[in-house]
């Protein structure tokens, strides 16, 4: 079993679980709850500014637009992991995302198994 701890607070976590322990998840949903509400109220503010006025983490308000859960909402200074240009949430731009998806399927080809005489079933014990 691979031990694994919260990316937030370090705490071990079990094997098959988010990155996240279930008390910084619920951490974290307050905060996205807070923050939505905020830039219902005041759209357009950088990661930084809402950390200010909410005394959050910028990492944690990162992290809800990467993972898209304040997508929709106006945030300025998130930009794309490969081409740098301003995006609104995620990693990728739609350019870079459409990019990396053809990159992708030109390397998905069918699995091709080569037979060596003399190894698989059996070959073991010889």
């Amino acid at each position: 079993m691979k031990v694994r701890t919260c990316e937030e607070c370090g705490r071990l976590l079990g094997e098959g679980v988010s990155e996240l322990c279930p008390q910084c998840y619920d951490s974290l949903d307050a905060d996205f709850d807070r923050i939505r509400s905020f830039l219902d109220q005041n759209p357009g503010l950088s990661c930084n500014e809402i950390a200010e006025a909410l005394d959050i983490k910028v990492r944690r308000v990162l992290r809800l637009l990467r993972s898209g859960r304040l997508e929709g909402l106006k945030v300025t200074g998130l930009s794309c992991a490969r081409c740098q240009q301003p995006i609104a949430a995620g990693v990728l731009c739609p350019a870079c995302a459409d990019t990396v998806r053809r990159e992708l399927s030109s390397l998905d080809s069918p699995l091709r198994i080569h037979h060596t005489p003399g190894w698989g079933a059996g070959a073991w014990g010889r």
